[in-house]
């Protein structure tokens, strides 16, 4: 019983002695082998060394920032006597870059070297914190400067849908009356360029002495009658910090004269076929003028008023099929010394075989 015991305690005992000689050793071995070293404290569960006399400067950072690209430095300082070399340089995720060299061959005692970064923070709906991190290792030993980032979001102190008033314009056809919408961006804010992803509005930004930021909204007169969607680009500076997001948009455009059909295309005719008819109907809250006449912009398109009152107009629109190619013209309503409407027609009148046998022929006869 007492050799049972006997052998139990020597066997503990001695564990615990090379336990003990193994945690030592790493103090006092050489640095060339620490690295194989801080494998052997990983696998005993005793986590990565840190770096002694290798710090960053400041040893934290703490920030608030904009959905974006933040670029920020920080200082790596050898605080020993004794030149530190191969240091490598990580981030925690690859949201964090480091800007530059990811390595140092050589770090002189109490000297330092300033280390470039930047964190992409995301475009979300709700504000969410971010813990990044830069990390020095060097000869197994590790330093690390964790950096927290709260992220505002969205760009603009607004609701993260943009609804446009209504752009009134007047007539399809028309590019729409300015409109100016106020906005509010985060203070930190100090330049801003804000763009349409839709074709046919365009968007522009002024500070008003009294109105503060506006956005400038004007669409072409190819914009759709009715409701639309989208989105807007808006590329910023702050301090330290450059960024970009897409804002979701809503509006209308309404036109002041109501055409139907806003226009119109007599599709592919064969040439010195029957001449097609369209008649076009137009209703508007204004006051027609007097001298209301109507024209097109190509000699293939003719064209009449019917009927002419005070708020109603009607006209009549005839292709003649006896010139062959493409057509795009406008029929344009004019009074009171400008164009008031401008109705794209559009139709491809294709050559006949007769009179392509009849050039054909003429060529012949030429020969």
């Amino acid at each position: 019983m007492r050799q049972r015991l006997l052998n139990r305690y020597t066997v503990q005992w001695f564990c615990i002695t090379i336990l003990w000689f193994m945690v030592a050793f790493m103090y006092v071995v050489p640095d060339s082998y620490s690295h194989g070293l801080s494998v052997l404290r990983m696998v005993l569960g005793l986590g990565q060394p840190v770096a002694r006399g290798l710090n960053f400067v400041p040893s934290d950072i703490s920030m608030a920032a904009l959905p974006g690209v933040i670029r920020g430095r920080v200082t790596l300082r050898n605080s020993t006597e004794k030149t530190l070399s191969n240091i490598t340089l990580t981030t925690s995720c690859f949201c964090t870059k480091i800007l530059g060299a990811t390595s140092i061959p050589t770090l002189p005692p109490h000297k330092e070297v300033t280390i470039a970064y930047q964190i992409i923070c995301p475009d979300s709906t709700d504000a969410e914190d971010l813990l990044e991190g830069l990390f020095a290792s060097s000869q197994g030993a590790v330093a690390k400067v964790p950096i927290g980032v709260h992220v505002y979001s969205p760009i603009l102190e607004a609701q993260p849908l943009w609804r446009l008033p209504t752009l009134v314009r007047r007539a399809p056809g028309c590019a729409t009356d300015l409109v100016l919408v106020p906005f509010h961006p985060y203070p930190s804010i100090y330049s801003m360029h804000i763009s349409s992803l839709i074709p046919w509005l365009h968007l522009s930004q002024k500070l008003l002495p009294d109105r503060g930021h506006v956005l400038v909204c004007k669409a072409d007169g190819e914009a759709p009658e009715g409701p639309f969607s989208g989105f807007v680009h808006v590329q910023f500076d702050a301090l330290h910090q450059t960024g970009s997001t897409d804002i979701p948009i809503t509006g209308q455009i309404r036109s002041k004269w109501q055409v139907h059909p806003p226009q119109y295309t007599f599709g592919l005719v064969a040439q010195n076929s029957h001449s097609p008819l369209q008649t076009f109907q137009i209703v508007t809250d204004e006051l027609l003028p007097a001298d209301l006449t109507v024209r097109c912009t190509t000699p293939s398109l003719e064209t009449h008023l019917l009927k002419h009152s005070a708020h109603q107009a009607s006209f009549s629109v005839r292709l003649l099929t006896d010139r062959p190619g493409e057509i795009d013209a406008y029929v344009q309503l004019k009074g009171g010394g400008k164009t008031l409407i401008a109705i794209p027609i559009s139709a491809f009148v294709q050559r006949s075989s007769t009179r392509v046998a009849t050039i054909a022929k003429e060529g012949d006869n030429k020969k």
